[in-house]
């Protein structure tokens, strides 16, 4: 277990990672070459941030290593402690290009600050911190200093950011990924966009297979996302589908099968567009568990066309506290209606 506010932060070093452009079609990485100056106000900033994005009560998530190669991340984080301080800074040149890689020629990536952290745990433990800030376009770094890195990246304007934690917890010879507890933080996910796949799989090496709290909330997010814009101009069907994908989320069933679920909530016309953009993204069944789902589950959205949204918990909706019908004059006409439980006198 890690105690984020007792860490030791030992070293670190900052890259920035510029997103692709109109002449460069690919995302590329600015190296820096000094480590960063680690001083008090710096160190209670880091620590604050790392503890309000993996502490006790965080929604930061336990993910497995599966990229083990010669080539991934995790090859060039495992053995940063027996690092001198220039194969420290080489190193973490290694593990930039792999983040600029992963981003490659996506357009909806943006680019932002790759932070590379060596830290020893109370228990003298080392524990290695990633943590990619997407700043503003607007932002740019001069040198590798620490001004730069509180005002830009660790300020408390800067909500946008994704971090991993590897905490070492064997010693075996080599080192292997069952010597390591790994922890995943990503500010949007929580926010209700999906998981960043470039960040946590193809530039981590890390695998959501098996954690059923996040294919779960996963498998919403990309279920509403992608219903939303399939039917932009049907917001009936919209909240249709939406409720349907909210009865199997807490209904009894134990394992969801995206496809199969697809199959039975989604019209014939759309239904290999869901399969490419959400059950492709599963590896076949998974466990359901909606214990990140809470607020998602407890409130209910409901659209009504030209941009105008009713929101409130869903018992309300259940209840029939609210009720929404269509007028059977005019099928362009909601009517809303809200019991107050008020009496006349």
């Amino acid at each position: 277990m890690i105690i984020y506010n007792t860490l030791r932060i030992n070293r670190m070093v900052m890259h920035r990672i510029v997103a692709r452009t109109a002449d460069v079609d690919h995302a590329t990485v600015e190296y820096n070459d000094t480590l960063i100056p680690i001083d008090r106000e710096i160190e209670i900033i880091l620590k604050d941030r790392l503890s309000s994005s993996f502490g006790r009560h965080s929604k930061s998530f336990e993910l497995s290593i599966e990229n083990v190669d010669a080539d991934s991340t995790f090859s060039f984080v495992k053995d940063i402690v027996d690092m001198n301080d220039d194969m420290f800074i080489a190193n973490s040149h290694d593990i930039a290009d792999l983040l600029a890689a992963a981003q490659g020629n996506k357009g909806n990536v943006p680019g932002g600050y790759l932070l590379i952290i060596d830290c020893t745990n109370y228990d003298h433990h080392p524990v290695y911190v990633l943590m990619k800030a997407e700043s503003h376009n607007a932002l740019n770094i001069v040198g590798n200093s620490a001004h730069a890195l509180q005002n830009i990246i660790l300020s408390p304007a800067q909500k946008l950011y994704k971090s991993a934690v590897f905490e070492r917890i064997g010693n075996s010879n080599p080192l292997t990924k069952d010597d390591f507890n790994t922890h995943l933080f990503d500010s949007q996910f929580n926010s209700g966009t999906k998981l960043a796949s470039y960040f946590y799989k193809d530039f981590l090496g890390l695998t959501i297979s098996g954690n059923a709290p996040i294919e779960t909330k996963n498998f919403y997010n990309l279920m509403v996302s992608t219903t939303e814009s399939a039917y932009a101009d049907n917001v009936d069907l919209i909240n249709h589908i939406k409720d349907q994908v909210v009865s199997l989320l807490t209904s009894e069933v134990a394992t969801i099968t995206p496809r199969e679920a697809i199959l039975n909530i989604v019209p014939e016309a759309q239904r290999d567009l869901f399969i490419r953009k959400v059950a492709n993204e599963f590896e076949g069944s998974f466990v359901k568990n909606i214990s990140l789902l809470s607020h998602q589950l407890n409130n209910r959205t409901v659209k009504l066309g030209q941009g105008l949204k009713l929101f409130g918990p869903t018992n309300l909706f259940n209840n029939e506290t609210i009720t929404i019908e269509t007028d059977e004059n005019d099928p362009s006409i909601k009517i809303i209606k809200i019991r107050t439980n008020r009496q006349d006198e």
